[in-house]
């Protein structure tokens, strides 16, 4: 739903949540989803809204920060909420220019942006587990902008695999 209050608190959550991959922000957050306040009843209404918008893959199931293979998510569901926003079709227009502007200040640049040169403006959001290197990002470059999501398991070296992986896609559309 839509019911959930934007005050000082909720911005401050999301800012952390997003530019700095927060965990305890993401779960005050899913609490605060329904008048209930619990993580349960949070939980429960971002799988109905991912099923509702076509996230087929995405389950939210134990708080973040547990590093839990149970939360999953795959490509194909990152670069479409990418994408939403970017055609501002995420929510709204006014809400999906917040979601962008909120990534463009992530402060965890070392996967996607670290392939791409300096002054390309990159959105990104960042996921690390125990067992997983993730990134997504909408790539603002002068051929073209583009979506781009990275996802790795148990790899080695994913990091800089996601770096050589960003750096290949940028050259192409440039």
């Amino acid at each position: 739903g839509d019911g959930i209050k934007e005050d000082r608190s909720f911005n401050l959550c999301m800012k952390k949540m997003i530019t700095i991959s927060d965990n305890e922000s993401a779960n005050v957050l899913t609490k605060r989803l329904t008048k209930k306040g619990s993580f349960a009843a949070g939980k429960a209404v971002v799988n109905k809204y991912c099923r509702a918008n076509g996230y087929t893959s995405t389950k939210f199931l134990v708080e973040m920060g547990k590093s839990s293979p149970k939360n999953v998510t795959n490509a194909r569901d990152c670069g479409w909420a990418l994408e939403r926003m970017y055609r501002n079709t995420a929510i709204s227009k006014k809400r999906s220019k917040k979601m962008i502007k909120l990534l463009k200040a992530q402060t965890r640049r070392g996967k996607i942006p670290a392939g791409i040169p300096e002054g390309v403006t990159v959105a990104n959001k960042t996921g690390e587990t125990t067992f997983a290197e993730n990134d997504a990002a909408i790539v603002y470059s002068d051929g073209a902008d583009y979506i781009i999501v990275v996802m790795s398991k148990n790899g080695k070296n994913s990091v800089s695999q996601i770096q050589k992986i960003s750096k290949i896609t940028y050259d192409w559309f440039n």
